[in-house]
């Protein structure tokens, strides 16, 4: 069995990448910098999984550090509603301020009244923290009242969403889309021995397989509808179910030449910096849009550059706030709460 911790942050690392990845794209093609296609597809493509592999990944580090016993560890949990409820309404505060002060480095505009209302609609990216606070909210509450069963609802009720009634709205209704991913996450690390043994080269290769005909089929013919949006949320699944299962299988055995193991480390890295990631990658990637399009940068190049930028400067942020003493503030405020008290 491989190191737990190792392919976790693995799957981590590959699912941060892929949100770099797709808002590098997204970005591109939404500013008009490079029209060409294959950036549209791709924006279709990773939309399809890149953020139900990350919130089945939450689910799983949820059971693995908050479940012990079939029960929920409350104060645990509590602290760490806490920390994320402050980080959300910090890191909403900075992207208002940032996206009125600089306008030009963003896509859409943001009406003034947009702060306020973050306890309904969350900022841009932001989303996805409140969701991960209802969602860890409410399955907390499922594991106090011992009623299982409900996990059961909520993926039938999240998938129902997502293929009949997917729109815009209030963020509380994309939570509703992304339970089932979370619940999916959470029963892979309470069944991982059973489940290992369904993560054969085989099954993996199937689902990939599977996975890149649907997405084609739906960019190609369907685009829209119900059954797009079903074809979607399978694809969803079986990618998400094939990453772990790669994941498991690439941390669990040797490399075959020293870049492999240089290129699972830095997933490592990145998975181990996930959230100083998603909160600052955005940052970095549309502060260095208008100077690509002043430039007239290859289009290649430019992707490169963004993704590198959206991964390696929120790792220099975070190296700079750790000297001068200031990770806590930004990244762990309950923790700096914590030894204010006990001082």
């Amino acid at each position: 069995m491989p190191d737990r911790e190792k392919w976790v942050d693995g799957i981590k690392g590959i699912a941060i990448t892929l949100v770099v990845v797709h808002h590098v794209f997204d970005g591109l093609y939404s500013s008009g910098i490079c029209t060409n296609e294959i950036l549209e597809v791709g924006v279709k493509c990773f939309q399809m999984f890149h953020m139900p592999l990350f919130m089945m990944v939450s689910g799983y580090l949820y059971a693995l550090s908050y479940v012990k016993d079939n029960k929920v560890l409350l104060n645990k949990t509590l602290r760490q509603l806490i920390n994320l409820s402050v980080i959300y309404v910090m890191y909403s505060i900075l992207r208002f301020s940032v996206r009125k002060l600089f306008p030009t480095m963003t896509n859409h505009a943001l009406k003034p009244d947009k702060i306020i209302g973050i306890l309904i609609y969350s900022i841009d990216e932001l989303w996805y923290l409140y969701s991960l606070i209802v969602i860890y909210v409410v399955i907390s509450i499922i594991f106090l009242l011992d009623v299982k069963k409900l996990f059961f609802l909520l993926v039938l009720v999240g998938t129902v969403y997502s293929v009949f009634f997917l729109r815009s709205g209030p963020t509380i209704l994309r939570t509703i889309q992304y339970c089932p991913y979370f619940i999916l996450g959470m029963y892979y690390e309470f069944g991982l021995q059973s489940i290992k043994n369904r993560f054969k080269p085989t099954i993996l290769v199937i689902e990939i397989c599977v996975s890149i005909f649907a997405m084609i089929f739906k960019i190609g013919i369907l685009e829209s509808g119900w059954k797009a949006n079903l074809i979607s949320v399978i694809v969803s699944y079986l990618m998400c179910d094939a990453l772990f299962g790669i994941c498991y299988y690439l941390y669990g055995s040797k490399s075959f030449c020293k870049i492999g193991d240089y290129f699972k480390n830095l997933f490592c890295v990145f998975g181990e910096n996930s959230l100083v990631i998603y909160l600052f990658h955005i940052y970095c990637t549309a502060g260095l849009r208008p100077v690509i399009r002043m430039t007239g940068m290859n289009s290649l190049l430019a992707i490169v550059l963004l993704i590198i930028a959206g991964l390696i400067v929120p790792l220099l942020i975070k190296r700079v706030s750790v000297i001068l003493k200031i990770d806590k503030l930004l990244f762990k405020p309950t923790v700096l709460c914590k030894m204010a008290c006990e001082k």
